[in-house]
């Protein structure tokens, strides 16, 4: 039903050399589109979390930004990120072939690890659900500097009124990350 993609260590607190996470955002294969989320913690209790899907050319299809209110449970608040994302994208008809995810506990909790709260794995079935439901059947993990646009679109979220959505576009403000995922030479992001 859903791929698995490894998660190699070398031991405890130790990374496998045989993997290597990709520096910069990678294409999905053609003819698929992938999500990637985020969540971000502000001070009094605010969490930004932002998504963006994308297909094989790297063009925009949707993203979203939305301010919240969460705990200090990282896993949580990215699996909100997800949902989120996986909802706005059925709801407006559009599929999501692979989930990526900065987050690796996330990702572990997707494939099976029941090691998290028991409101945690809720709502990873709620998601696995709607995955079903937007044909996404890869969950993987992918490095942070892999994911600054949906890193970015959390950090938006907390000046959000609620939900920010575009279609075929990002803020304009977010285009530099973009820019540097699809060309093949990185640019200059300062």
């Amino acid at each position: 039903m859903w791929k698995v993609t490894a998660l190699a260590h070398g031991g405890p607190g130790r990374r496998s050399k045989a993997l290597r996470e990709p520096e910069r955002w990678s294409r999905p294969p053609s003819g698929k589109s992938k999500i990637n989320m985020d969540a971000a913690f502000f001070e009094d209790g605010i969490v930004g979390i932002g998504f963006i899907i994308r297909d094989e050319s790297g063009k925009t299809m949707l993203a979203g930004s939305k301010r919240c209110r969460g705990s200090g449970n990282n896993t949580l608040v990215e699996a909100l990120a997800l949902r989120f994302g996986l909802e706005t994208a059925l709801l407006g008809g559009f599929k999501v072939h692979i989930a990526e995810s900065d987050s690796e506990r996330l990702v572990r909790t997707l494939h099976g690890n029941t090691d998290e709260e028991p409101y945690v794995l809720s709502l990873v079935e709620d998601i696995k659900i709607l995955a079903g439901e937007t044909l996404c059947s890869t969950f993987q993990h992918t490095h942070r500097s892999a994911n600054k646009v949906a890193d970015f679109l959390a950090h938006f979220g907390k000046d959000a009124s609620f939900e920010d959505f575009w279609t075929d576009s990002v803020p304009n403000c977010c285009m530099k990350f973009i820019l540097n995922d699809v060309r093949r030479e990185p640019i200059s992001l300062l």
